[in-house]
């Protein structure tokens, strides 16, 4: 993230010189992203937050994967209330606003100043927590509106100093990204027995919090709605505790447990998991890859053992072997001065070009079925790669690498799939016929899974 930042900061350099009056002076050297230092006027220093506890006295201090800092009492936030008293101004960013709690939210508007708005924040929260506290009655719409008036009152404290937006905001923007389109899915609606599921989980948290149980998070979390993994871990570390709890709570929270028990044997996958793979296999089955990213770790577990029970096994239809192949790539490569310099990564990327659902891609644009090593170098060199009628198979391979060489993170991919091949997508060894590749901590059938931290498998 520092190298992007400051990739992105030097990129607007000379668009301010032209734009701008007061910024003829400005150049690269005035954005740094070495250890922190003292700051001279115009100049702009990019830094991890690991060094959110030293001296950053400054007119502006930007902070990014703010909602890190939405944690009571954690050192990173605790050193953020530090460097706020320090700055001029503070601008903090997060892409994913939804995970932040009200009060949360608050402790927030503090570091930018905007202390004024907590007032208005709270009363909304306690409206909000009052629903579930107080006995039930008949006044729904006397409550209804007394939720709009407060949080209305919430978004006017806080509009002057919180900016909302998504990529739709900005039209003029969007042409930058390529084509980009919403991927609408099937229409899925949840199942009676899902939302009971939902509700009473929620009732559970919310009996087991006032009990004093340590439940922490959300009662209606947001993976509550996507998958049942985090659901039955919530679960499970519930049955325990309940069993010390006095009466009558703990015959209440015996009864949801009961009744949510039986439930999860009647409710199978998770429907917006067979709404998303079903998907998915539609779109691949054209010849297509997808990258799909998931906010919570529990979810992307769910979805690939989901989508690897769903996605068909792929392999080359080629009489050709894999080493045939591998001496036609290397004829590609041979003449390419970066793959002169760099042998290794060369024959590293040259091997996952030769892995099976790699060939069996590369296959699919053949206008026909190569059946010598001359046809198959003769394939590479004329022919297209699909979508790409401007370059043929063996120029995009060599684009590719090109382009790999340029990133530091690419190389190192590079380097270490040379002993753990399933590092590079689309391949876990010359002999793989899986499809669904997950990146992130394994809890079950670990071959489907590459650790986002490690490079073992």
């Amino acid at each position: 993230m520092v190298r992007r930042w400051e990739a992105e900061l030097k990129s607007h350099v000379e668009l301010l010189k032209i734009c701008g009056t007061n910024f003829e002076d400005i150049d690269t050297k005035s954005i740094k992203s070495a250890a922190a230092r003292r700051l001279t006027a115009g100049s702009i220093q990019v830094v991890k937050h690991s060094y959110a506890g030293n001296n950053l006295q400054c007119d502006l201090l930007i902070v990014d994967e703010a909602h890190s800092a939405k944690g009571e009492g954690t050192a990173f936030s605790d050193a953020l209330k530090f460097q706020s008293k320090k700055a001029k101004w503070v601008l903090i960013l997060t892409a994913t606003p939804f995970s932040i709690h009200l009060s949360e939210l608050n402790r927030m508007l503090t570091l930018v100043g905007s202390g004024h708005a907590h007032a208005a924040v709270k009363s909304f929260s306690l409206a909000l927590d009052k629903i579930y506290h107080t006995p039930p009655s008949r006044q729904e719409y006397a409550t209804a509106k007394d939720l709009i008036n407060r949080a209305t009152k919430a978004i006017d404290a806080i509009q002057k100093q919180v900016v909302r937006h998504s990529i739709d905001d900005l039209p003029d923007e969007k042409a930058s990204l390529g084509m980009c389109e919403e991927w609408k899915l099937a229409d899925t609606h949840a199942s009676a027995d899902e939302l009971e599921l939902l509700l009473r989980m929620d009732r559970l948290l919310r009996i087991a919090k006032d009990a004093g149980m340590d439940t922490r998070g959300a009662t209606n979390d947001a993976r509550f709605h996507v998958c049942w993994q985090h659901y039955d871990e919530t679960l499970a570390g519930l049955v325990e505790p309940i069993k010390a709890l006095r009466e009558p709570k703990k015959s209440l929270m015996a009864s949801h447990l009961r009744h949510i028990k039986k439930l999860r044997k009647v409710v199978g996958p998770h429907s917006k998991m067979i709404a998303v793979a079903e998907a998915v296999v539609a779109t691949v089955n054209q010849g297509e890859k997808l990258v799909i990213f998931c906010h919570h770790i529990a979810t992307a577990q769910e979805l690939t053992l989901c989508l690897a029970g769903l996605v068909p096994a792929l392999s080359p239809t080629t009489k050709l072997d894999a080493t045939v192949w591998e001496t036609a790539w290397q004829h590609v490569f041979v003449d390419l001065d970066a793959a002169k310099q760099n042998p290794n990564l060369r024959d590293t990327f040259i091997d996952w070009l030769g892995s099976d659902m790699i060939r069996a891609q590369t296959q699919s644009w053949f206008n026909s079925t190569p059946r010598s090593s001359t046809a198959l170098l003769k394939a590479l060199t004329e022919q297209h790669a699909r979508h790409h009628p401007e370059e043929t198979i063996a120029n995009a391979a060599l684009s590719l690498f090109q382009e790999l060489l340029k990133s530091k993170s690419c190389i190192g991919v590079l380097r270490d799939a040379d002993i753990y091949p399933e590092l590079m997508p689309g391949a876990t060894g010359k002999n793989a016929t899986g499809r669904v590749l997950g990146v992130c901590e394994p809890k079950a059938n670990a071959d489907l899974f590459m650790r986002n931290n490690s490079q073992t498998p």
